[in-house]
């Protein structure tokens, strides 16, 4: 399948339109997989696996000039898409329950166990864009492993890097999210 996918992934670069159908319908259940685990909130979130998916391919379909030279590319390019999405969803969410009909909201409505899952939502997101101003590579591994739902073994395949390297990588980068989260007050 990921000789397929590549495949494809050449084909859709030409321009291609029945390729990149193709192309979203094989990893359809692999998207579909990483986005039932990476939902924030899941257990009350009303956003379900399926609207992420097909809300994240309508943006993917959106973009004109679809470049994927590898698979890497593609999963790392899905995994952002998934990730814009979901700060998105929650902005709204978020919004829309501080303030559903355009009144003032008193004070105490920010203190709600929902607007406290977006807050942490919109810190993890920033952390994370802090980290790839500070070392990109750490912030595409945590992505590929959080948003793209990579294995370490498949994340070090797609970097190119050893199995060890990945998972020292794949520890500074937690260590760096918890110490910036944490250091903010968040963690």
């Amino acid at each position: 399948m990921v000789g397929d996918i590549t495949v494809l992934l050449k084909r859709a670069r030409t321009g291609d339109r029945s390729a990149t159908d193709d192309l979203y319908e094989r990893v359809y259940s692999e998207l579909y997989r990483i986005a039932d685990s990476i939902r924030p909130g899941a257990s009350n979130s009303t956003l379900s696996p399926r609207a992420l998916v097909h809300e994240a391919y309508v943006r993917m379909r959106g973009v004109e000039d679809l470049d994927f030279a590898t698979r890497r590319h593609f999963y790392a390019f899905a995994a952002k898409v998934m990730r814009n999405v979901l700060i998105d969803y929650t902005r709204r969410r978020s919004a829309s329950k501080r303030n559903p009909n355009g009144n003032i909201v008193p004070l105490d409505a920010s203190h709600d166990p929902g607007h406290e899952d977006a807050t942490r939502w919109f810190e993890f997101d920033s952390a994370l864009e802090e980290l790839s101003n500070h070392d990109p590579e750490l912030a595409e591994l945590t992505q590929l492993r959080l948003f793209g739902g990579l294995s370490l073994a498949d994340a070090a395949d797609e970097l190119g890097l050893s199995k060890r390297t990945t998972q020292r990588r794949w520890q500074l980068a937690k260590e760096w999210l918890r110490r910036k989260l944490s250091a903010d007050g968040r963690a």
